[in-house]
């Protein structure tokens, strides 16, 4: 399962849901910016030892909402460097990785509330 929505790529980036043109791109780009997430919540769940709680990968089922979020704010800014608009691709990695971070923060109190238990 994917984490990035095309559906919402598409909508941030104002094109149309019917046009195709850039369905290929968005699906190369969705594949890498989903690795790249899930790798930075991996390497997360290691160096700070939140083993405990259950790992998201390609084929999780139940992705929580900002991970999605995240995957598709990155498919985005990447979009936007394609088209060398780097103001905004800048904005749009910024939203992932604080995305990304925030995940990682709730996994960290989860894991100080709820370490043994989980």
């Amino acid at each position: 399962m994917a984490l990035y929505e095309s559906a919402k790529v598409k909508e941030r980036m104002s094109i149309r849901s019917a046009d195709t043109t850039f369905d290929t791109t968005i699906g190369n780009l969705g594949t890498q910016c989903d690795s790249e997430v899930i790798e930075k919540i991996r390497t997360a769940r290691k160096e700070r030892k939140l083993e405990s709680l259950p790992p998201i990968d390609a084929s999780s089922t139940d992705i929580p909402q900002m991970l999605k979020d995240a995957s598709t704010d990155r498919v985005v800014a990447y979009m936007f460097l394609i088209k060398q608009r780097i103001d905004t691709y800048v904005k749009f990695k910024e939203k992932s990785d604080l995305a990304i971070d925030d995940y990682i923060m709730v996994l960290e109190q989860d894991k100080l509330l709820y370490g043994d238990m989980v």
